[in-house]
């Protein structure tokens, strides 16, 4: 999900350089970012060098705070149509065997 952010200094990021962003801010390691986006793993540090400069930060947990606040500041300034008036719990990271009871198989 790109979101919109405001550059410190550096200008603006490009599209490939918002989704190497969220990756990144996911925790995602670099090689990860590099085959899911069809890059090589070079390429994913220069997009992501270019990033920090950009937006003022110099490592990736920099990184994941300013991209969570702003995703949180988007959401926020969402108009009420989009947002969800319904409370959503998390989903289990894994399913467990005893949680499968009465499940058709």
């Amino acid at each position: 999900m790109a979101m919109p952010y405001e550059p410190h200094a550096g200008g603006t990021l490009t599209a490939r350089e918002r989704q190497v962003c969220e990756l990144a801010a996911r925790a995602w390691t670099n090689k990860e970012i590099a085959v899911e986006l069809h890059l090589a793993e070079q390429t994913v540090k220069n997009k992501l060098g270019i990033a920090f400069q950009k937006l003022g930060v110099s490592t990736r947990m920099e990184l994941a705070r300013l991209w969570m606040e702003r995703e949180q500041q988007a959401a926020i300034a969402a108009p009420a149509r989009y947002r969800s008036t319904v409370p959503v719990a998390p989903a289990p990271l894994y399913a467990r065997p005893w949680d499968w009871e009465g499940v058709a198989a």
